[in-house]
């Protein structure tokens, strides 16, 4: 996962210690218009358009004191590790400033 994330420049990840799960810095992307005009405004809303668009589950950081993160499950194969960040480097890549 620590590899695929390091491909997509504009989120922030650095590798757990341990846990079951990332954080992945998403503030970079707060401000930014998905195809059809929509603002996402908020690690929520980039949650549920990776979610909706992309089918890829994540929790806002803010449910954890974190706002601009999103969580992610890593206890998962590589193949899916691997399809989450082709995931969201396709939701970044969809995003116009």
């Amino acid at each position: 996962m620590a590899r695929g994330l390091a491909k997509i420049p504009e989120l922030q990840f650095t590798p757990p210690d341990g846990a079951f799960y990332a954080f992945i810095g998403v503030g970079n992307l707060i401000g930014r218009k998905t195809p059809d005009g929509t603002v996402l405004a908020d690690d929520t809303a980039i949650a549920a358009y990776l979610l909706n668009e992309f089918g890829l589950s994540s929790v806002p950081g803010a449910a954890f004191g974190s706002p601009s993160f999103i969580r992610l499950s890593i206890a998962a194969s590589d193949a899916e590790l691997e399809s989450a960040c082709e995931r969201l480097a396709k939701l970044v890549a969809s995003l116009s400033k």
